[in-house]
């Protein structure tokens, strides 16, 4: 398996990688480093049977064009999270400990793996990705428009408040207050 890795992953990451006989390549070494958008990352690294590999959360919509870009051509991304400025000694330790579950995944399906801490990775096949912002079927939509018609029609019912109770004196207020 061969890797791409983002602008984000630092040169100590990449040569830690390749000390240990990793197939890695930049972005620098293919001269797109100025490519913000991680779905052309992708599809570039699909062209070149590569794995990409980035620090990003991968949130909101540039999370949605990389999973619908995986969808919808395919490709293998590994997300290793706690961000690019997290030492590259944790970075290479958290992709090693889940090796055991992602490498097996991604020789076998295109998709995407989340790896965080010392957790099981999140491992999310092509079929599984969403390619942007969770809609709601027309059948959900239709539902609801017409639980809001039916209460717009109904009657305001309003509670009457019930009328304070006067308080009794009792002797012991009586007594206090003389």
């Amino acid at each position: 398996m061969k890797f791409l890795t983002d602008t984000q992953t630092s040169a100590l990451f990449v040569k830690m990688l390749r000390d240990l006989g990793w197939d890695v390549e930049t972005v620098y070494e293919h001269g797109i480093a100025q490519e913000k958008d991680d779905g052309v990352l992708v599809a570039f690294a699909r062209t070149f049977d590569l794995v990409f590999v980035t620090f990003d959360l991968l949130q909101k919509e540039p999370g949605a064009r990389v999973n619908r870009e995986i969808r919808e051509r395919g490709g293998k991304v590994i997300t290793i999270f706690g961000g690019p400025d997290q030492p590259p000694e944790r970075a290479l330790g958290r992709l090693l400990f889940a090796h055991p579950d992602w490498y097996p995944f991604l020789e076998k399906h295109d998709g995407r793996v989340d790896i965080r801490d010392l957790k099981n990775p999140k491992l999310l096949s092509r079929s599984k990705l969403r390619g942007g912002v969770r809609g709601t079927g027309e059948k959900q939509f239709n539902e609801y428009v017409d639980k809001r018609e039916a209460a717009k029609k109904q009657p305001i019912r309003r509670r009457r408040r019930p009328k304070p109770v006067a308080r009794q004196q009792s002797h012991m207020d009586i007594g206090a207050a003389s």
